[in-house]
């Protein structure tokens, strides 16, 4: 059903389809670049670079919680409400205009990101994912070679993200809104303790 392709150019064939993954996605041929083309490139440029493919993976996990926690039915409301205090914050003359713009427009907005801004978007413009490890992502790394590896890096992560928050909770009387910011940073911590949890290696397959 090529005719079907939202991008003319998956017309072009596989050197386009597994240009990237996202590419690949779009023209509907994952499968294909997984079997026939990134398996050959990942396995000869994989050794000694475990650590970058955990980063990669690790980091579209967390996207994809945080995906799944944002665009569902029961959180969408609390995402477009949270977003719409924001209005709080511009001048007053326009603030139930903002208000009502984004209450009118938020979950088709929400709809659109979550169509056009996946995890492997979000880890590549953060520079946690390259080409080369988001394709490895796909096609995965034996637990021998990532275990041990992951739950260093995933202990390190925790680490700095309580140092972190440990300083942000410090800092909360300084801020406009104490009692907004101590929240902030309490919810920031449980957020940490979910996502970084002894079982993360194991659940994203890497133990």
């Amino acid at each position: 059903s090529a005719f079907l392709y939202k991008d003319s150019r998956c017309h072009e064939g596989p050197s386009y389809w597994c240009s990237s993954v996202e590419i690949a996605e779009s023209c509907e041929a994952t499968n294909f670049c997984k079997q026939n083309v990134w398996a050959s490139s990942v396995v000869e440029s994989s050794s000694g670079e475990v650590g970058s493919y955990i980063s990669c993976k690790a980091c579209m996990f967390v996207f994809e919680k945080v995906e799944l926690y944002m665009f569902s039915d029961k959180n969408e409301e609390k995402v477009i409400n949270g977003v719409a205090k924001l209005c709080d914050y511009i001048p007053s003359k326009m603030t139930e205009e903002c208000k009502e713009f984004i209450q009118t427009f938020g979950k088709q907005a929400l709809d659109t990101i979550a169509k056009s801004f996946g995890p492997s978007i979000a880890c590549k413009a953060i520079d946690m994912c390259d080409s080369t490890s988001s394709k490895a992502v796909l096609l995965g790394l034996s637990s021998d070679e990532t275990c041990d590896t992951c739950k260093t890096m995933a202990a390190e992560t925790v680490s700095e993200l309580k140092s972190l928050i440990s300083w942000w909770q410090s800092h909360c009387d300084e801020a406009k809104e104490v009692d907004q910011c101590k929240e902030s940073a309490e919810y920031a911590g449980i957020i940490v303790e979910v996502l970084f949890n002894d079982d993360m290696c194991a659940e994203m397959g890497m133990c």
